[in-house]
């Protein structure tokens, strides 16, 4: 029984962090050539999450709701940075160039 109401505790506890998640997703992009732009940074300003562009250019990223008015950043090595706020980029499908 008591196996039980722990299985249940956990599984309600799961489905509260689910609900407090915010998808990011997009595509990196050359500005000028309009290629994808492979393994790009993608993070939060001043928070240790973030991810990468595949080698297409794309990413999703999973965040915490309480980042949504932090920025997100987009880097790699040759392109100037892209800067937004979290809540900007929530939800939708991104274009983002460099």
């Amino acid at each position: 029984m008591k196996a039980l109401l722990l299985l249940m505790a956990v599984i309600t506890l799961n489905l509260q962090a689910q609900d407090n998640t915010t998808s990011l997703r997009g595509t990196v992009v050359d500005g000028k050539s309009r290629e994808p732009v492979p393994y790009a940074s993608v993070y939060i300003k001043g928070k240790s999450v973030g991810t990468a562009t595949n080698e297409e250019g794309k990413f999703v990223f999973h965040v915490n709701s309480g980042f949504l008015n932090d920025t997100l950043i987009v880097s790699v090595i040759g392109y100037s940075h892209f800067k937004s706020l979290v809540r900007h980029m929530a939800v939708k499908e991104n274009n983002i160039e460099l």
